[in-house]
């Protein structure tokens, strides 16, 4: 190679590696632009999200109160969000959804800004909420006001169900992304009937707040809680219970409970014979264990009948027959096991079996509670010492519940099966408004979970 060859070739490296090095620096300029445009924006929002969140605590103490002395209305507000809001078919979904609810329970209110109803939401919580958002607005909407306590749930409608089911299934209160508006109006109504509650299957602490004004007085079973200290504390009059159970089928009726038909054991019938031996078995010596013992037999399903008004949370109702409950409750606390079934140990194991095969019952378990979630459970709560039993009670698809108890303590659940009318059971009875806190998820098998919970008794 010629020398004039050698000296152009080494221009050509020089320039070349100088044009390198230049490209780089600027894409490295861009990038670190780049970073630092993330780092704001970053800080942007989380700035936004203390915001948000002083803003929901702002004078929450005040809210509270005035949510438990007032009381929530009865009316519902159905807030739906879409900037396409009065297109002609959204139009002709709203004139649908608003006749196929009550015009005197249902207020609906349209926004087509993400702001309007995210300031709609936080300024009205006397009224319980429903959120209907476009996918475009549902994220925005979701991430600030979707904690809000008095939203009883979140409906995505939209077209790309699969992309924005991908953000929506980190946010407990979204039960539904859909593209299917007869699905919109099916999850409000399965809201109202409480169906998304898990009836026998456990609330979620939120759910009891949003039913019950005074949950905390539900829950206690302190001298100022939802218990009677002694059972004298009954009137013990059989027309004052005939007309309590008379009054009960009256509201049920009224209510449309069961818009079908009345199960048997509401039937006025046999809610007068379950007040006749309500009475009679307190007027006997060791109502405790003649409590519990009623509460085992099959007619008149007393059972039946304080439980399913327990997991309705109707707090009308379950005022009303107050003293069947407070009854079996303070029974619990004061009878005295003597099988030595229930050992005075800090970890006593019980499990319960949950038979999730329904629909989608299983999935919306698993979405519903998660490990240091507490599930409650309002009805009086039966379990067993052996795993294998619950598990038969599980089925094919469902949810084992192995629940650690410390039995040191007085309010520990019971072994009733000296006093049951069916002994080989061998039942153990947890009382109403029992509290379960998650510790451990496991997979036993794809249709079959293993929750690890601690009982918390209070």
């Amino acid at each position: 190679m010629a020398i004039a060859d050698v000296a152009s070739a080494g221009i050509g490296v020089v320039v070349c590696t100088g044009i390198s090095e230049i490209s780089f620096r600027k894409s490295l300029a861009k990038l670190v632009e780049k970073l630092r445009n993330a780092i704001k924006n970053v800080e942007t929002k989380k700035f936004e999200q203390i915001q948000n969140l002083s803003e929901y605590f702002d004078h929450f103490e005040s809210k509270i109160h005035n949510y438990s002395t007032h009381r929530q209305t009865s009316t519902i507000n159905i807030i739906w969000c879409d900037k396409k809001i009065r297109d002609d078919e959204n139009q002709r979904y709203f004139e649908k959804l608003k006749n196929s609810l009550s015009k005197e329970q249902y207020q609906i209110v349209q926004c087509d800004t993400n702001e309007q109803s995210i300031k709609f939401t936080k300024s009205n919580i006397q009224n319980n909420l429903i959120l209907i958002a476009s996918g475009s607005a549902g994220h925005e909407i979701v991430s600030n006001v979707g904690y809000y306590f008095h939203i009883k749930g979140i409906i995505i409608f939209c077209s790309a169900i699969e992309y924005h089911r991908t953000w929506a299934k980190q946010y407990k209160k979204v039960l539904l992304v859909t593209n299917q508006f007869s699905q919109v109006i099916q999850k409000i109504n399965d809201i109202e009937r409480d169906e998304i509650y898990f009836l026998n299957f456990g609330f979620s602490y939120e759910d009891i707040t949003l039913k019950l004004s005074n949950f905390d007085y539900y829950l206690s079973t302190e001298q100022d809680g939802f218990i009677i200290q002694q059972f004298s504390d009954i009137n013990l009059s059989i027309d004052h219970h005939k007309e309590i159970m008379n009054e009960l089928h009256n509201l049920l009726v009224s209510k449309k409970v069961y818009p079908n038909d009345i199960p048997y054991h509401f039937q006025l019938q046999n809610l007068m014979q379950c007040a006749e031996k309500f009475v009679e078995v307190l007027k006997d010596n060791q109502p405790e264990k003649n409590i519990i013992r009623l509460y085992t037999t099959s007619i008149p399903s007393y059972y039946k009948i304080i439980n399913d008004i327990l997991n309705r949370l109707d707090e009308q109702l379950i005022v009303l027959i107050q003293d069947y409950i407070k009854a079996l409750r303070y029974s619990l606390l004061i009878y005295s096991d003597k099988s030595n079934k229930m050992l005075c140990s800090k970890d006593i194991k019980l499990y319960r079996g949950i038979d999730l095969a329904r629909e989608n019952s299983f999935q919306e378990f698993l979405r519903k509670f998660n490990v240091n979630d507490t599930i409650v459970f309002p009805a009086f709560l039966s379990t067993t010492l052996t795993r294998e039993v619950a598990m038969n009670f599980a089925g094919e698809k469902g949810v084992l519940l192995s629940i650690s108890v410390d039995c040191t303590k007085s309010n520990k659940p019971r072994s009733i099966s000296d006093v049951s009318q069916f002994a080989n059971e061998d039942e153990v009875l947890l009382n109403c408004f029992s509290l379960l806190t998650v510790k451990k998820i496991n997979k036993i098998t794809d249709d079959l979970m293993l929750y690890e919970c601690t009982l918390e008794l209070r």
